[in-house]
């Protein structure tokens, strides 16, 4: 569970607690469940974490920004990066969700609703992403010739 759980009623912070706690050895996927989730307070938090364990005259980097965003965010440690982002509903935005970890995402779109997205739908976004060239913000060409 990512999120901010000091606004959380008892009742649910517990319900939570118990499910990571059944699915701790668990390894075949990982599943984020996003309550009370904004990437932006996400990055904040991580930053200020940052910044409090940084020497003074040192130049943060973005592995001391990483690890502190995976104690603000439990769960991203274990995830790692997106490698796929679906986005359903004929949205075309992130919508301030996981922006540090969808730096190298692929992103599918689909006019569908969430609750319609069924298996067809989700191999046809497989098979989109299977056929993508990932370069993880490289180039295939020099800056200015022709590819």
């Amino acid at each position: 569970m990512i999120g901010r759980r000091d606004r959380l009623s008892d009742n649910l912070l517990r319900s939570i607690e118990q499910s990571e706690r059944l699915s701790e050895s668990c390894t075949g996927m990982h599943l984020r469940v996003a309550v009370d989730y904004s990437s932006q307070y996400s990055l904040t938090k991580a930053a200020e974490l940052a910044a409090r364990g940084a020497a003074a005259n040192t130049e943060l980097t973005a592995d001391d920004i990483e690890r502190s965003l995976h104690e603000v965010d439990h769960s991203a440690r274990a995830a790692g990066p997106v490698d796929l982002l679906i986005r359903t509903g004929n949205e075309r935005r992130l919508s301030d969700f996981l922006l540090w970890e969808c730096a190298y995402a692929e992103l599918h779109f689909s006019d569908c609703l969430w609750p319609d997205f069924d298996e067809v739908r989700f191999r046809r976004a497989l098979s989109d992403y299977a056929g993508r060239q990932r370069r993880f913000g490289g180039l295939t060409a020099k800056v200015g010739e022709s590819p």
